[in-house]
């Protein structure tokens, strides 16, 4: 089990050391959602356009600290920016007839059509899901499934983790107050605590009597009418006695304890609730006269109906030890209205409230009134009693053939006789729902079994006025029912779990179902005020009646409180972390697949005149004359293949975007934090706002708002309510919707409940609790049929109408074995960085040119290359740095990578023109002079975004460096020597070639979004990307400090110049010997630097002097010797390689801003570039002298850079 006190993120570097670093985050309140994916638990993750820290703090869930990226594709993109003039927002439509607006439209076109050229659209649609769209009927075994991706559960016991969750042994629970007539009631004596344990109570029935079911237990039994005495006698032990002709009708007393007490004498003295000895005396004395006054109505009300008994509860409700208590524990409380029904006839004794008597008694008044003045009272009191919770089931039941008899205290008028069906207006309010049920008891008009729950709930719900005992309306609700409907009475229920029991027994949870369907009107997901069955009330006026569900409660949770097990509902579920990118772009297809097919078949042409390009190349790099005198074939070819669908592709999409509803997408529902228009979600969608996009307002689907009501003293509550919510949106890419809801926790799920009064479908939106795997209702929307038709059903889930809030004992980690394992495989990244070194080769070869091939002004133009290399690629540093800070590189990669695959084509059809070498110098330097820095910043992201394990980024960045430059001549010296065939060899070469080709292409359609930002790959688990994001940098010792913020880059420049210039490179290249030497020296130094770093984390300041000062050593001793062939020297000269990665290195330990970073790393090589231009053109800046020169200053450089930031931290310190 995970530490109950904390939450500690791992670090996306799988380092310990960077572990240790990062913030623990409390996760107290942590949110975890079962992942649709693999159903493993994973914590709740974030996404958002807005920046993360101007949303409301929050420790609930975690965020996404980047803004998600966008799946438009490139050609997108591009033909959006291209139309721009001619779209109008909000519309697909074209704006064709505004002539200005087509020329900046056609002048757009124009501009981008260089750029198009290479950007190869096609191989882009070659990716999923475009690849569908050139498909062979009939090749496709089976339809993909289009359906919403499903809801998915732990099962309560693996959530726990520990087995089954049950309630302590002397944990509290929630006792029902032991009968007394009204569940409100404001009475002098308390009840009495619940003794024994949680068991079901049931109805005790006698084996050797079947009437005892529908008889009462006991009566007060006439036995003298003529003298008024009774006694209370058992009613079975009484016939088997007497025998079973005995007239045993009893007339049924039916009063309210707020208007006469009838407390013992033996309570009345036990109670300690009493201000004085006053007050208790008074209510003696009026609890034996009211005692009296009752048992007396009830004598003369059965001599007037010519019978010998009568029942009053205080009397006939006894414990089981045969002693009556006005708080009895007896079975017989849910047994009354069965009494009720067995009745002859039934009476209702009034009279004013007994507060009131008391007050009188004690003031000494006459108690009760004069006659005269208690005539107007009558009504008022006969109100008061149809105000109680268990008078009205009294009334309902009682015998229709009999009149009601009324006796009011006080009223010299004669006993009132009233026929049932006439009390509904004259004792209710609600006249016309009391009624219903009067004639539905009469047998008048019948109504149906929902009809009579669903009205007789509603006239319960207005019985009273105070805080009702948990269970007690569904008491009341269940004596109306027959006993063979009735379920086992549990004392620790809730009053929603009592209602769910009886309709689970009575109607097999039918009526739950319904109500879930349901939105409660002015009610909160966590609003104390709240009570259950303001379920049965909808925000859009349906009645239960009117709904048809389509799920089914099977049963209520035996281990969560207020918890319903469901069945057969359709469901969705809601992702929160990112966008389905393929989903998305099925979106983007065009309703006509022409053009995709015809950008996947220019693709496959493309790649096969590359192909032929690429072979050309060799064979002119190697004096052949085949291809000579073909550029300009060549170039027409280009031309025709690349540039005529760099050139139509935008028009054509454009056109058949017009109209494009997208249909046939994946559903999703994805989730944003936030309050995002559909114009912004369209934008980041597709590239532009259509209009394709509804947004579903509040006045449509709103959640739990606060509506209605202007009281002063409930406004503050509800204000305060709506800010402690959050604000979310919801994006249907099926219904191609957006809503807007306001809740404290964010959905996850979504079910699909039934239909409700011919609005449509209602769905339920819900979050959900890990401690017992339930979904919790946030909302209820109304929703399409078609979207209820791309859901997936679930079985056997629990669904909270209520959110459940826990307390500290609950503050644990789930289970280790439960959350999921959010690392990745080694291999991944391992895979990643190899990908990144294979394109890296060869690229910063140039760089390293023998410095004696200098630029004189006697060379022709052909002589230039090298000097055009350098600039071009000093130049592409600036580009390069905007291509990383402004673009995403997920999409930059693969462009990079198709354009290194048939770069070696195009330079071929530069060849055979005069200035041929030297245009080829300038693409090929500014291609790579922008691809190395994209190259090296994906290094830096993966492998030194954590700067508390510099060591680990020093050990990458050091290998990234040595391996693209020792790799390719050892993988040609390797080659050559296993075949020794030169022919051999040409052919292998060339075979490799269009291998990497091939493998490039596949790259870049299959795993296209493979490579990128730590944030923008899609196989990297959104917990590692939050993590990541989250993860706290370690202290800096550049932080808040702008101006030396800005001068470190610069300090970059200059050492990376310096520094290069006080080296030299070997003018030959080495054997097979020496590059094995060499590749052994540089594993040496790699892993001895490694080391360094790792212990003194301040040390590659020291290392970058040790190898500027070895180098420099090297390039003296190399000239010095002569000897080119020397394999020393020639290894402390090629240690130069390492000046770049410790440059980088030393900025990482720096730094805390990637901006800062970044043009640490784009300075860094501009600085190599400079020191090409300036070996290429200035004679004497090889000699030994400079190089010492350069040397020295750069070390001091260094040394005053370290000593400025020790006495930085040293003033930090002691302020």
């Amino acid at each position: 089990m995970s530490s109950p006190g904390d939450y500690e993120p791992v670090s996306w570097t799988d380092s310990d050391d960077a572990e240790a670093a990062l913030p623990r985050v409390p996760f107290r309140w942590m949110l975890y959602h079962v992942r649709s994916s693999d159903g493993q638990l994973t914590p709740l993750i974030l996404q958002s356009f807005q920046d993360a820290q101007s949303l409301p703090p929050t420790q609930l869930w975690q965020r996404m600290a980047t803004r998600p990226p966008s799946p438009t594709t490139t050609l997108g993109k591009m033909s959006y920016w291209v139309g721009a003039p001619i779209l109008q927002a909000g519309s697909a439509r074209l704006n064709l007839a505004d002539g200005r607006a087509l020329g900046q439209a056609a002048l757009r076109l124009v501009v981008s059509w260089p750029l198009s050229f290479f950007l190869f659209y096609g191989f882009e649609f070659m990716s999923p899901p475009f690849q569908a769209a050139v498909q062979t009927p009939g090749v496709q075994l089976a339809l993909p499934d289009t359906r919403y991706q499903p809801v998915r559960q732990l099962g309560a016991l693996e959530t726990r983790g520990q087995g089954p969750r049950s309630a302590e042994p002397n944990s509290a629970l929630p006792q029902r107050r032991a009968y007394t007539d009204d569940i409100d009631l404001d009475t002098d004596i308390t009840a009495a605590p619940q003794s024994g344990g949680d068991e079901a109570h049931t109805i005790l029935v006698e084996t050797s009597d079947q009437g005892a079911a529908s008889r009462p237990r006991h009566l007060c039994y006439i036995r003298d009418p003529s003298l008024d005495e009774y006694e209370t006698i058992n009613v079975s032990q009484f016939l088997d006695k007497e025998g079973d002709d005995v007239d045993m009708e009893f007339v049924f007393v039916s009063y309210t304890r707020e208007q006469f007490r009838v407390a013992t004498d033996e309570e009345i003295d036990k109670y300690t609730g009493y201000p004085d000895e006053a007050t208790r005396e008074a209510n003696r004395q009026l609890a034996r006269s009211d005692r009296a006054i009752l048992v007396q109505w009830g004598l003369d009300a059965a001599k007037r109906a010519g019978k010998r008994a009568f029942w009053i509860d205080f009397e006939c409700v006894r414990d089981r030890d045969g002693v009556a208590r006005t708080s009895s524990k007896s079975d017989d409380v849910y047994r009354i209205c069965d009494v009720v029904r067995a009745a002859h006839s039934m009476i209702i004794a009034t009279g004013p409230p007994a507060s009131e008597k008391v007050a009188a008694i004690l003031a000494g008044q006459e108690c009760p009134a004069p006659a005269s003045r208690q005539q107007a009272n009558t009504t008022k009191w006969l109100r008061h009693w149809g105000s109680r919770l268990w008078t009205l089931p009294e009334l309902l039941l009682c015998p229709s053939e009999h009149r009601v008899e009324l006796y009011v205290l006080g009223s010299g008028a004669p006993v009132a006789a009233l026929a049932k069906r006439n009390f509904a207006e004259r004792a209710w309010d609600d006249a016309e729902l009391v009624k219903e049920l009067v004639n539905h008891y009469e047998g008048s008009a019948i109504l149906s079994e929902i009809r009579l729950v669903e009205t007789a709930l509603e006239c319960f719900a207005r019985r009273g006025t105070h805080q009702f005992s948990p269970g007690d309306i569904a008491y009341a609700l269940m004596g109306l029912l027959p006993m063979s409907q009735r379920p086992a009475v549990h004392p620790g229920d809730s009053g929603f779990q009592a209602f769910a029991r009886l309709s689970l027994a009575n109607d097999g949870g039918a009526f739950l179902s319904r109500m879930l369907c349901l939105l409660p009107p002015n009610q909160d997901d966590n609003d104390s005020r709240a009570v259950w069955y303001d379920n049965v009330k909808d925000v859009w006026g349906a009645r239960i009646r009117d709904v048809h569900p389509s799920s089914r409660v099977v049963r209520i949770a035996a281990d969560a409180r207020d918890t319903l097990v469901l069945d057969g509902a359709p469901s969705a579920a809601v992702h929160w972390d990112a966008f389905d990118t393929d989903a998305a772009r099925q979106g983007e297809m065009p309703p006509s697949k022409v053009l995709v097919a015809l950008l996947v078949w220019s693709a496959g042409l493309s790649l096969g005149a590359i192909g032929v390009l690429c072979m050309a190349a060799k064979v002119v790099e190697e004096g052949g004359t085949t291809f000579s005198g073909s550029s300009l074939y060549g170039l027409l070819m280009c031309t025709v293949i690349f540039g005529l669908p760099a050139l139509l592709a935008p028009l054509l999409y454009l056109w058949h975007q017009r109209g494009n509803r997208r249909r046939g997408m994946q559903a999703q529902l994805v989730g944003l934090e936030g309050h995002v228009d559909a114009g912004t979600v369209e934008r980041h969608l597709w590239g532009h706002d259509n209009g394709l996009l509804t947004l579903v307002t509040a006045d449509d689907d709103s959640g739990f708002q606060d509506n209605g009501s202007s009281s002063t003293e409930v406004a503050p509550q509800q204000q305060r309510r709506r800010r402690e919510k959050f604000n979310f949106t919801l994006v249907d890419t099926h219904m191609m919707t957006v809503r807007h809801i306001a809740a404290r926790k964010p959905p996850v799920a979504v079910f699909a409940m039934g239909s409700a009064g011919g609005g449509g479908q209602r769905a339920m939106l819900c979050s959900y609790d890990w401690h017992d795997d339930t979904f919790e209702r946030t909302t209820v929307i109304r929703v399409d049929d078609t979207m209820v038709d791309q859901m997936r059903r679930i079985n056997q889930f629990r669904v909270r109408l209520r959110s459940h809030t826990h307390g500290d004992e609950d503050s644990v980690a789930p289970a280790e074995a439960v959350v999921a394992r959010d690392t990745i495989r080694p291999w991944q990244q391992e895979l990643l960085f190899a990908f990144l070194v294979v394109m890296a080769m060869n690229m910063l070869l140039p760089l390293y040119w023998d410095p004696r091939d200098r630029y004189t002004p006697e060379d022709s133009v052909a002589t230039h290359t090298k000097l055009a290399y350098c600039v071009a690629f000093l130049l592409a540093q600036g580009p390069a740095f905007l291509i990383v800070t402004r673009m995403s590189l997920e999409r930059v990669v693969p462009q990079l990578v198709l354009i290194k695959a048939f770069l070696p084509g195009f330079l071929i059809l530069l060849a055979g023109l005069p200035a041929g070498p030297l245009l080829r110098s300038i693409v090929a330097g500014g291609i790579e002079g922008i691809a190395c820095p994209v190259l090296a910043s994906l290094v830096w992201l993966w492998f030194g975004a954590t700067s508390s394990s510099p060591s680990k980024f020093v050990a990458r960045a050091l290998a990234f460096s040595t391996l693209s430059l020792v790799g390719p001549p050892l993988a040609r010296r390797s080659l050559f020597g296993v075949l020794r065939n030169e022919r051999v060899y040409h052919f292998m070469q060339y075979f490799f070639d269009m291998a990497g080709i091939v493998l490039r292409v596949i790259l870049v359609t299959v795993g296209r979004r493979w490579v990128g930002r730590p944030d923008e790959v899609a196989w990297l688990p959104a917990s590692r990307k939050a993590k990541m994001a989250a993860a706290a940098p370690a202290e800096t010792t550049m932080r808040s400090r702008k101006r030396a913020a800005v001068l470190l880059p610069l300090a970059a420049f200059v050492v990376s110049t310096l520094a290069h210039l006080a080296t030299d490179a070997p003018r030959v290249a080495g054997s097979m010997a020496s590059l094995l030497w060499l590749l052994y020296v540089y594993v040496a130094i790699i892993i001895v630097f490694t080391i360094c770093v790792a212990r003194f984390p301040k040390s590659p300041t020291l290392l970058l002097t040790v190898v500027i000062v070895s180098s420099s050593a090297g390039s003296i001793w190399q000239n010095s010797l002569g000897d080119v062939r020397s394999t020393w020297p020639g290894i402390l000269v090629n240690t130069r390689i390492l000046i770049l990665p410790l440059i980088w290195a030393l900025a990482s330990s720096l730094l805390d801003s990637w901006p800062m970073k970044l043009q640490v790393l784009c300075l860094s090589l501009a600085g190599m570039a400079l020191d090409g231009m300036l070996k290429t053109t200035i004679v004497s800046i090889v000699a030994w002298q400079v190089q010492v020169s350069a040397g020295a200053v750069a070390i001091v450089l260094l040394v005053g850079l370290w000593v400025h930031e020790e006495t930085s931290r040293h003033r930090r310190i002691s302020l």
